[in-house]
C-alpha cells in the first residue's frame, strides 16, 4: 500500500485561534529540528537546503543554506551545540568546524590528518569537543589500515579557540584480531569525563562501543562495553591470510623491452585494421623459455590463490556465523546520558528474508545500557526506531517513520509511549492544540477488486514527527517534515514542558480566566499564591 503524506493539508498549517483551555508550542517555519542545547536556548536544525542557528532568547536565526550561497552546511551527529552557544559542523561534508558568535571556524588538525576530520558533540559548557581525526586516507582498498582514530578538543581561553587535538587511547586490533577501519568519539557527557564511540570492523561491516574514561589526575582510559557478547562460544576465528592473495603474474614481467613494444605494434596495427588482424598473443612474441618460465610462474600462482582463497574465505564464514549471534550496533547511532553512567544505541537485529526478495532488511530497535551493572533494557516494540536522545533515568526519545512521515515515542521502563500520550499525560493543556495541528491527511492507493486496480483512499493521522528535548525533558521540539516538498523542510514546534525556572510574567488574581496548575489540572480559581498557566502563560499568582 503507497501512503502519501501531504502537509499542505490546510488543518496542518492554519492555526486557530487559542482556545482558553489550550497552551500553544513556539513555530519554527521550514525548519527541522536536529539538536539543542541543554538549556534549550539553541536550536539547530538539517534540513534539505542545508543549516540553521536559533537563538530562542534573542529570536535570531542564522541560515547556512545553499540557496543564501554559503555552501552546504551540516551540524554535527550528536549533542552538538552548547549553552553558550558553540555549534559544531561541516562545511561540505569535509572541513570539521565551529560556529560562534555569527562566524565559523575551522577545527585544528594535525599535518598528517587526511580530510576524514569530524566533530561530534559538545559539553554544555562548551569547553570540551569529541570526534576523529582522520590517519589514513578514507578508500575501499584491499589492506587493514586504520583510517579514524578518537579525539577531544579542550577550549583555550588564552588564545580564544579550541586547542589541539589529543588523541585518545585506543586498541590497535578489533575483537575478530584484525586492525579496524575507524575508531570514533560520537557522545559525551555533561562533565567531558565520559565519553562513547564506535569501533568499525576491519571489513567495514559491522560496529559496536568503546567507552572512554578520564580519571582525576587526567588520564584517559578504554574498555569495550558488553565485550562477552562479541565472542559467542564456539567460535574461533582461524589465522586470517591477508586482505590479499599472491601477486599474479603477467606476460610482460617475462619480457623484454623490445617485445612488448613489438606487441605493442601489432595490437596498434589490430586496431587500424579495423579487428580485421588476427588478434596478436604475447606468447607469440616470447622465446621458449621466456614462456616456459611464465607457465611455471602461473601454475605456482594458481596453487598458492586457492590455498590463500580457502583460508580467506575461512575466515569470513566464521565472521558471518559470528555476525547471526552478536549485536549489530547501527553506525553513529548512540547516546551517553548527561552523568555519563548510561549510553543507549540502535541495534540492528535481522528478521525473517522476504521470498520476494533478495535482499534481508534489518530491524532497528533500541537498546539502553546501565555502565555499571551491566543491565540492559531493549525497546523493541516498534521496528526501525531511530535514536535521538537520552536521560539520566534512562528515558530515551526515538522515531519511526510511520505513515511515510516520522512518529516519535519516549522510551521508559521498558514501554514505548507514543509522543502525543506523553506530552497529553504531562501537559495537558497542548492536547487539544495538537489534536488540531497534528493531523495531517495521507493519501493512499489502495487495491480495488471490483475495478480491478489502484483507488485513491484518505485518511488523516496524527503525526509528532521527530523528537529531541532538552536533558530534563523540560522542553520538546518535534520536527514535521515535508517528505513531497523538497524546497520546504517541515515545521518544528517547541514544546515547553513545565519547567517553572523563566517565569517572566506577574499576574493578580482579578486577571485570571483559563486557570491550570503545573500539572495540567484546570482550576476554578487561583485561591492561593504561586505559579499557575493562565491564559495559556505562566504566571506567578501573589
Amino acid at each position: 500500500m503507497k501512503q502519501i503524506l501531504l502537509l499542505t493539508v490546510a488543518s496542518a498549517l492554519c492555526f486557530p485561534a487559542l482556545a482558553a483551555d489550550q497552551l500553544e508550542p513556539k513555530m519554527l517555519e521550514n525548519t527541522l529540528v536536529y539538536s539543542l542545547s541543554p538549556d534549550g536556548q539553541y536550536v539547530v536544525s538539517d534540513g534539505y537546503s542545508g543549516m540553521k542557528i536559533f537563538d530562542l532568547n534573542s529570536n535570531k536565526v542564522y541560515e547556512y543554506t545553499t540557496e543564501s550561497g554559503n555552501g552546504r552546511y551540516a551540524p554535527g551527529i550528536s549533542q552538538c551545540v552548547s549553552n553558550n552557544g558553540v555549534v559544531l559542523g561541516y562545511f561540505d561534508d569535509t572541513e570539521a568546524s565551529y560556529w560562534i558568535d555569527g562566524e565559523w571556524n575551522l577545527i585544528e588538525i594535525p599535518a598528517y590528518a587526511t580530510s576524514s576530520n569530524t566533530v561530534h558533540a559538545i559539553t554544555p559548557d562548551g569547553q570540551r569537543i569529541c570526534g576523529s581525526i582522520g590517519v589514513a586516507s578514507i578508500s575501499s582498498g584491499n589492506e587493514d589500515v586504520l583510517m579514524q582514530a578518537p579525539c577531544i578538543w579542550d577550549w583555550d581561553p588564552s588564545s580564544g579557540e579550541f586547542g589541539a587535538p589529543v588523541m585518545l587511547p585506543h586498541p590497535d586490533v578489533d575483537f575478530t584480531g584484525r586492525i579496524p577501519q575507524m575508531i570514533t568519539a560520537l557522545t559525551i557527557s555533561h562533565d567531558g569525563k565520559t565519553i562513547i564511540g564506535q569501533i568499525v570492523n576491519a571489513t567495514g561491516m559491522l560496529a559496536y562501543p568503546i567507552l572512554y574514561r578520564e580519571n582525576e589526575e587526567g588520564e584517559w582510559s578504554y574498555e569495550i562495553p558488553d565485550d562477552e557478547a562479541l565472542h559467542p562460544e564456539g567460535i574461533v576465528f582461524p589465522e586470517y591470510p591477508g586482505d590479499q592473495g599472491p601477486v599474479y603474474p603477467t606476460e610482460e614481467s617475462f619480457m623484454t623491452p623490445a617485445e612488448i613494444q613489438a606487441y605493442t605494434d601489432a595490437l596498434q596495427e589490430y586496431y587500424n585494421s579495423g579487428y580485421t588482424l588476427p588478434y596478436p598473443l604475447y606468447k607469440d612474441y616470447m622465446t621458449e623459455e621466456e614462456i616456459k618460465a611464465f607457465d611455471e610462474a602461473m601454475n605456482e600462482f594458481l596453487v598458492l590463490n586457492e590455498e590463500w582463497q580457502s583460508k580467506f574465505n575461512a575466515w569470513m564464514d566464521t565472521f558471518y556465523e559470528m555476525k547471526k549471534l552478536i549485536p549489530d550496533y547501527q553506525f553513529n547511532s548512540i547516546r551517553i546520558s548527561p552523568d555519563g553512567k548510561k549510553y543507549a544505541c540502535t541495534v540492528e537485529v535481522i528478521g525473517e528474508r522476504n521470498p520476494s526478495s533478495w535482499f534481508v532488511v534489518p530491524d532497528k530497535f533500541i537498546w539502553v545500557f546501565d555502565i555499571e551493572s551491566g543491565n540492559v533494557t531493549k525497546y523493541e516494540q516498534q521496528k526501525d526506531f531511530v535514536l535521538t536522545y537520552l536521560g539520566n533515568d534512562g528515558v530515551a526519545l526515538a522515531y519511526i517513520n510511520k505513515n511515510v512521515a516520522p512518529q516519535s515515542f519516549v522510551l521508559k521502563d521498558g514501554e514505548a509511549i507514543e509522543m502525543y500520550d506523553w506530552i497529553s499525560g504531562h501537559q495537558p493543556v497542548y492536547k487539544s492544540w495538537m489534536d488540531e495541528n497534528l493531523v495531517f491527511e495521507v493519501q493512499q492507493q489502495v487495491w480495488n477488486e471490483e475495478l480491478e486496480d489502484y483507488v485513491l483512499s484518505y485518511t488523516e493521522v496524527l503525526l509528532t514527527g521527530r523528537a529531541y528535548a532538552t536533558p530534563d525533558l523540560s522542553e520538546i521540539v518535534l520536527g514535521v517534515e515535508n517528505v513531497w516538498d523538497y524546497s520546504d523542510d517541515g515545521i518544528s514546534y517547541v514544546f515547553d514542558m513545565g519547567n517553572t525556572s523563566g517565569v517572566s510574567q506577574i499576574a493578580t488574581e482579578n486577571s485570571v480566566n483559563a486557570i491550570y496548575d503545573l500539572s495540567g489540572r484546570k482550576l476554578k480559581s487561583a485561591s492561593a499564591p504561586g505559579i499557575y498557566i493562565i491564559n495559556g502563560e505562566k504566571k506567578v499568582v501573589r
